[in-house]
């Protein structure tokens, strides 16, 4: 059973996603936090697998609770799901480690579908984020895809191709192995490696190793 965490300010909103997920079966636990605010002063943060933030919010930002959870150092997954269009937010919410941004006006079995693969630790993009990447493609011209990665992300990039264990990694960067281990399957699905040696050719092809 996986714990979600659900993180808006409109409450009739907020408590009719907790109750559509609650009638999943057993499949989620759901708690509810009226805001930013809420989520980072609770004791229940660290035993969340995947929260479901808005955007807009008082106090913190969906974008600026993305931040401070890497600070956090945060393990689970998150989602953003939010009124504001993909094309205004969701670039921007994948390159801060967002595992997946959503627009509210989504249907519910996309929300499922999406929900199923970030709690395996995938990445999720929908059709309409797809369409945003493949227009910051063209417009950018050819991007390499550890440009996309977050601050954290390229830390553990760097101690990875160094050769350190995940267990090294964690305690010269203060965060948990399991947050390693997130962090990793992370780089990986963006820079589409599936084990450490194809992470290491990707590493000698891109000039990533000094």
């Amino acid at each position: 059973m996986k714990t979600i965490g659900v993180v808006d300010d409109h409450q009739i909103f907020r408590e009719g996603l907790v109750s559509l997920l609650q009638n999943q079966g057993q499949h989620y636990t759901v708690f509810e936090f009226k805001d930013g605010a809420s989520l980072l002063s609770s004791e229940k943060l660290s035993d969340m697998d995947i929260l479901i933030l808005d955007i807009s919010m008082p106090k913190y930002s969906g974008l600026d609770l993305l931040k401070l959870l890497q600070e956090k150092g945060y393990s689970g997954n998150t989602v953003i799901l939010s009124m504001f269009s993909e094309q205004e937010y969701g670039l921007q919410a994948i390159e801060l480690g967002a595992s997946a941004y959503l627009s509210k006006s989504i249907v519910v079995s996309e929300l499922l579908q999406c929900l199923s693969a970030v709690e395996k630790g995938s990445l999720y993009i929908s059709q309409a984020m797809g369409q945003v990447l493949a227009q910051n493609y063209k417009s950018k011209g050819f991007v390499p895809p550890h440009d996309s990665l977050s601050t954290r992300e390229k830390e553990v990039l760097d101690y990875l191709i160094k050769g350190y264990r995940s267990t090294d990694i964690a305690l010269k960067l203060h965060i948990s192995i399991k947050t390693v281990s997130t962090y990793k399957k992370r780089i990986f699905d963006k820079l589409n490696v599936n084990s450490l040696a194809e992470l290491m050719v990707y590493s000698i092809e891109y000039k990533l190793i000094h």
